[in-house]
């Protein structure tokens, strides 16, 4: 994160002083509601103001998500949510050959497990994710 502000407080620093000072002002009265903050508008804004271009952002953003490649995690609130979309996720990527089951695979297929595994005999080994 501080490697985020210091490059959007240079991109601000390099605004004339009327728009350095606007947008200052406006980021001291500004109220953050999700997913509404101070990033958002400081962006939005040099977007504006031609400062930054849309390619210019994608490569903050970017280089951001890179830098914390697991942020994600922290915004999944519900147990059964972290499980569907890290835990499993993380198993495939562990396992790939781990199958998703659908009602194509299997007739009677509910949600009551989140992976087939297939053994060389042919048979099948049901999984549930528990994260």
């Amino acid at each position: 994160m501080q490697i985020l502000k210091k490059q959007l407080e240079k991109l601000i620093d390099s605004l004339s002083v009327e728009n350095q000072e606007k947008l200052k002002n406006r980021l001291d009265d500004l109220i953050s509601v999700y997913p509404f903050n101070e990033y958002e508008f400081i962006i939005s804004s040099l977007l504006g103001l031609d400062k930054i271009t849309l390619d210019d952002y994608l490569e903050v953003r970017d280089e951001y998500i890179a830098r914390n490649m697991y942020l994600y995690i922290f915004e999944i609130s519900a147990p059964r949510g972290f499980g569907e979309q890290w835990a499993q996720g993380h198993l495939k990527e562990l396992a790939p050959e781990l199958i998703k089951p659908t009602k194509k695979l299997e007739e009677n297929y509910s949600g009551e497990y989140d992976f087939l595994y297939q053994l060389p005999n042919g048979k099948m080994i049901k999984i549930e994710v528990k994260a």
